[in-house]
């Protein structure tokens, strides 16, 4: 008998065979003759049919011919918990991470913008992906910041009909610090425009010294609060680059 594989759960080892009698065949992974070959979806196989108390298995298989299957990608944005997706193979592990926070949106909404993000530098999915809260403050009011991070993955499985190259699901590693480049050639010319900011105050201060005779203490005194001020208010300047970190290798 002959047929193709329906569907195969890598992680549990085994699927079913759609035979070209319009039968579906269970089979487990160690029913095939090449136990080291890949099994994917639509992979054209001969098998021996067998029937149990459960149903109809397929046993005996084997691949017929060289097959050249391709790569099918998910077609919306994954998020895993732990360091894997399940039914999914991972053929890029990038060496960073994308982190979002906001507090006007619900979780549920943050969660969509980290994968808005990552799909920024390239990947289609987040591993090891947390969820965390923060508490924000302004003047007497309380509220909660929602923080969603992951590490940056691009995942696909092997298909036989796939259209997709192995080659072509390498780009995080070579998108990322080009995104994070201009991000921060952004939060630098940000700081710079609010240095810039207090230019004219800061002469306004030199003059008020100059003409006002306070002497060198007090210019002293006033050149000190300035230059605090500067300090604290580009500090707090925003980093439109923080939202993206590189992974540090121990």
């Amino acid at each position: 008998m002959t047929g193709h594989v329906k569907n195969y759960l890598s992680e549990k080892g085994y699927g079913f065979i759609l035979g070209d009698d319009g039968k579906d065949y269970f089979f487990h992974n160690t029913n095939f003759k090449d136990s080291g070959g890949d099994i994917y979806e639509w992979l054209l196989v001969q098998f021996e049919q067998d029937v149990t108390p459960k149903g109809y298995v397929a046993v005996k298989i084997s691949a017929i011919g060289e097959q050249n299957a391709g790569y099918a990608i998910p077609n919306e944005f994954l998020f895993g918990k732990s360091d894997k997706i399940d039914g999914w193979e991972i053929l890029e592990m990038s060496d960073w991470v994308v982190h979002v926070q906001d507090a006007e949106c619900a979780p549920k909404d943050v969660k969509i913008l980290l994968g808005q993000w990552a799909h920024v530098i390239g990947a289609n999915a987040t591993i090891n992906t947390r969820y965390t809260t923060s508490t924000g403050y302004s003047d007497n009011y309380k509220y909660t910041i929602h923080h969603y991070m992951g590490r940056a993955v691009f995942v696909g499985k092997k298909y036989a009909k796939g259209t997709i190259k192995r080659e072509e699901c390498d780009n995080i590693n070579k998108m990322a610090p080009i995104v994070k480049a201009l991000f921060k050639r952004k939060t630098h010319k940000a700081k710079i425009k609010r240095a810039i900011r207090w230019l004219f105050p800061i002469i306004a201060l030199v003059a008020l010294w100059f003409y006002s005779g306070i002497g060198e203490k007090g210019a002293v005194v006033v050149g000190m609060i300035a230059f605090g001020i500067i300090v604290f208010d580009l500090s707090h300047a925003i980093n439109y680059d923080n939202w993206l970190q590189k992974i540090k290798k121990s």
